[in-house]
């Protein structure tokens, strides 16, 4: 069977539901799958991301052929799904606590976004370093 994906990408093939053209589309197949669906597609796509990119960057985009689409379609899906896989480990964002302003009862005073008062830390939730999506990307595209 030939592959819809260009040569070199056949590995790519199980994944072709991933080539979706629409950034909406996207996000509804990532919150929709599970996080071994996401971790299989993502172990699978993340090595091919630097030769898939060299390639498709020497191509105009009035000359792109269907196996070319679907490859670009294919590694937008693959930044869609790589904070839920290198951060969040969930398919959906985690939820975030209110951002409202709280009064400190024992100063009165307005204390910052999720805090405790002026004697305790703030609760944020540490994120962790960025995943190796994360860094080719701002490698490639600095303020990103």
């Amino acid at each position: 069977m030939a592959s819809i994906f260009p040569e070199g990408f056949e590995a790519l093939d199980p994944f072709a539901e991933w080539a979706i053209p629409t950034e909406k589309a996207r996000y509804a197949k990532r919150i929709t799958s599970t996080m071994d669906e996401l971790d299989a597609f993502y172990d699978v796509a993340f090595p091919l991301l630097k030769t898939g990119t060299a390639r498709l960057e020497n191509i105009a985009m009035e000359d792109i052929r269907e196996p070319d689409k679907r490859l670009l379609w294919l590694f937008c899906s693959l930044v869609t799904v790589a904070f839920s896989v290198e951060a969040w480990r969930q398919p959906r964002e985690p939820r975030l606590r209110s951002l409202k302003h709280r009064r400190d009862p024992r100063t009165g005073r307005l204390t910052g976004p999720m805090t405790r008062g002026p004697d305790r830390p703030a609760r944020h939730r540490r994120l962790p370093e960025p995943g190796p999506a994360r860094q080719f990307l701002e490698a490639r595209m600095p303020g990103t």
